[in-house]
């Protein structure tokens, strides 16, 4: 809720007000949710859960991340124009992470 409340219903509601190109809002927003990511991947996250995720290395693991964000920024972004409100980013946020839980 805390992320969702953040990145989109502040932050990527005070940028579109700024009428920034879509790809700018998707740039920006998708590089300061990563950065907020990144202490718990390159610090937090052991290596076995690395392993368990995807069989790479921490830095391999990094750049695949830093890329699905991006994708994932431009998808939760339409679907909060879309719907006007962060309770379907919630509950997509909740299944993500639910799924990273059971491997």
């Amino acid at each position: 809720m805390f992320e969702e409340s953040v990145w989109r219903a502040y932050l990527t509601n005070q940028l579109i007000k700024l009428k920034l190109s879509d790809l700018k809002l998707y740039l920006l927003v998708g590089f300061i949710w990563w950065i907020w990511h990144l202490p718990y991947i390159m610090k937090f996250l052991s290596e076995r859960e690395i392993q368990n995720t995807l069989p790479v290395g921490r830095f391999t693991f990094f750049l695949i991340g830093m890329i699905t964000v991006a994708c994932w920024t431009v998808m939760y972004t339409e679907i909060f124009r879309i719907t006007k409100s962060v309770w379907p980013l919630v509950i997509m946020h909740n299944i993500i992470r639910k799924g990273d839980l059971t491997k």
